[in-house]
């Protein structure tokens, strides 16, 4: 309602937009898209969220299904999300503009102590509490490691309020197999990727995922999900589980420890491909570049 009264006001020639939502409007419009609910339908995804969340994010999704015909480009992070953009829309006008990454002039210097066990391989799960997140399989998982007796701790960083039903569910885990450290301040993350041996990143959907790329750039081991997006984004520099199966997780855990030259070369196939990563002036450029495009054929009009 407000926006199109905006565009109109000010005579706005093109739209940037890094919502979720479209603006209806038949001005130029650039999408920046990183909403993956949008294109998957899994049922694994939309059974674990509650009904407000499920009923919010379904109107959410009508209204961008009912919008996005009008926009004019389309921007996404990988070529996975364009595959899926141009399969589930059929648009042709998609293109990919990967993120770069987040941690540039942060230094490492003084870095924060989180205290970290110093005998236990550490495995960090960096996210939010959010239900694609798959945290719920972190329960089974410190289960098994507990029975096996095993050297491992997983850290995670949730809020104490937020998932505080979950957190009562796990707490015969806390402290010994399963580290919670609330939330962490962006400048200390660099410091904790430092203190931890291994990203564990169990989640059943992404548009990019930002801790892939973070956890290359400090030269850490990645095991993940064995989904699209993953693969996608780190190829051959990481091991895969089936996110759904504990046993499977814990096997590659173990991978760190049973074959260190094979780990060593996925590590540094990771620092290559982080290395290869848009800058942020390569980035607003590429945006630049269709915001003229816009402004030109808003021109000859």
């Amino acid at each position: 309602v407000i926006f199109p009264r905006i565009i109109f006001k000010y005579k706005i020639n093109v739209i940037l937009n890094f919502g979720d939502l479209i603006i209806p409007s038949k001005v130029y419009q650039i999408y920046y898209f990183d909403w993956a609910y949008a294109v998957y339908n899994d049922s694994y995804i939309w059974q674990r969220m509650s009904l407000f969340d499920y009923i919010k994010r379904k109107i959410k999704l009508f209204l961008i299904k009912n919008r996005i015909a009008d926009v004019s480009k389309i921007i996404v992070q990988t070529n996975n999300i364009l595959k899926r953009m141009k399969m589930v829309f059929n648009l042709d006008n998609v293109m990919v503009i990967p993120t770069p990454f987040g941690f540039d002039g942060i230094s490492n210097k003084n870095e924060f102590d989180f205290n970290l066990e110093s005998k236990k391989t550490k495995f960090f799960f960096p996210s939010t509490f959010s239900p694609h997140k798959n945290f719920e399989i972190l329960y089974p998982l410190a289960n098994l490691i507990e029975k096996e007796n095993l050297p491992y701790v997983i850290i995670i960083t949730i809020n104490n309020i937020i998932a505080k039903k979950y957190l009562n569910k796990i707490k015969k885990y806390l402290g010994n197999v399963i580290i919670n450290l609330g939330n962490v301040e962006h400048h200390k993350m660099p410091g904790l990727y430092n203190q931890c041996d291994v990203l564990l990143f169990p989640t059943l959907l992404e548009s990019y995922g930002l801790p892939f790329i973070e956890a290359m750039y400090y030269r850490k081991l990645i095991i993940t999900s064995d989904l699209d997006f993953a693969n996608d984004i780190c190829g051959d520099a990481a091991y895969y589980f089936n996110p759904f199966d504990e046993v499977s997780m814990l096997n590659s855990m173990k991978a760190y420890h049973k074959n260190k030259d094979e780990v060593q070369i996925k590590i540094d196939k990771g620092t290559d491909k982080v290395q290869v990563l848009p800058t942020w002036r390569d980035f607003i450029h590429s945006l630049q570049k269709q915001i003229d495009f816009g402004l030109d054929l808003n021109h000859d009009s």
